[in-house]
């Protein structure tokens, strides 16, 4: 989070300005949080797409960040494979491989092997 704004006045429509150093190859996005209908917690309810910034030379890539997701994936492929419902076993293999694509995907980022 590189800065946040408090809308104390509840107005519905407000500008926010600000300006960031970036010193390497990022992404930035929006993010607006609101009270949630039941109990104490924020929820996000509005992310904008995120702004590309490149740094010459300065990859975007980190390659823990890919290795997190290589692991969430296989923990839910495994939950998929153990646990999983669906309503035909076409709708399951259509999940299935649409996960172990990104797995594999994000595996190659992190082996430093361009993703196709």
């Amino acid at each position: 989070v590189a800065a946040t704004y408090e809308n104390a006045a509840g107005d519905r429509i407000f500008a926010f300005n600000g300006t960031w150093e970036v010193t390497g190859s990022a992404w930035l996005a929006v993010r607006a949080e609101g009270p949630r209908p039941v109990g104490p917690r924020r929820e996000t309810i509005l992310h904008a797409n995120p702004i590309w910034v490149d740094v010459a030379g300065k990859s975007v890539l980190v390659r823990e960040s890919a290795l997190f997701f290589v692991r969430w994936l296989d923990d839910s492929l495994a939950w998929i494979n153990a646990e999983a419902v669906f309503n035909t076993p076409e709708h399951k293999g259509e999940v299935v491989d649409l996960f172990t694509s990104h797995r594999d995907r994000f595996a190659a980022l992190a082996a430093g092997v361009p993703a196709p």
